[in-house]
């Protein structure tokens, strides 16, 4: 493969609901691999992509498209981002300043 569109390579896995880590595991490449395709620091080879194609079901040319990718990544936007726990202000920790259970002094 000539071409690939690093930024397409993240929409497809986003698109496949699955994690950097998830999808990784599934294409059996350490996470920090695929975190460098995903951000055009590495090239993958043709067997990668047809992993990728597999697990995210798209065909392989999916990646050879040339559009650029714009806006924030999908990962940022506030849909995708997985939630945390809100801390109460009325509440409180040492770590955040408000009174939680956990730090509780007895």
């Amino acid at each position: 493969m000539a071409f690939v569109n690093s930024g397409l390579l993240r929409i497809a896995r986003q698109d496949a609901g699955l994690s950097q880590g998830e999808a990784a595991e599934r294409l059996g490449i350490p996470q920090v691999m695929l975190s460098r395709y995903e951000n055009a620091i590495a090239i993958p080879s043709n067997n990668i992509l047809e992993r990728a194609s597999n697990a995210y079901d798209v065909p392989t040319s999916f990646f050879e498209q040339t559009d650029t990718v714009l806006g924030a990544p999908v990962s940022v936007h506030p849909m995708w981002r997985k939630k945390t726990k809100h801390h109460d202000k009325r509440d409180g920790c040492d770590y955040c300043g408000n009174e939680h259970p956990h730090s509780a002094t007895s």
